[in-house]
């Protein structure tokens, strides 16, 4: 698993903005129905997210699991996800570029 925090600004010392995490071979974790598989620098991915809350605020949570699990990748590149959340508007090309 690969979590990957992008945020603008801070409350008390906590992030706010976005997380994004990448899973390659998570078990154990069933997809839930109806999440759509998107495609990403030619893998297949189920995407999913929403919106995160404590009570030091709310963010963004976005989910990429890898349809056919694997325990490692090589040469993973991270821009194709942060172009497709941008896309979604999940991210903000100012947040990607922090990454």
């Amino acid at each position: 698993m690969l979590l990957i925090e992008a945020y603008l600004h801070t409350i008390n010392g906590h992030a706010l903005g976005a997380e994004l995490m990448i899973w390659l071979g998570v078990k154990h974790f069933p997809t839930p129905y109806g999440v759509p598989i998107v495609r990403i620098d030619g893998q297949r991915w189920y995407y999913a997210h929403h919106r995160a809350c404590s009570i030091y605020g709310c963010w963004k949570y976005i989910l990429f699991r890898r349809v056919v699990l694997t325990s490692h990748s090589h040469h993973l590149s991270l821009l194709p996800f942060f172009r497709y959340a941008e896309r979604q508007r999940l991210l903000h090309r100012k947040v990607s570029a922090l990454a």
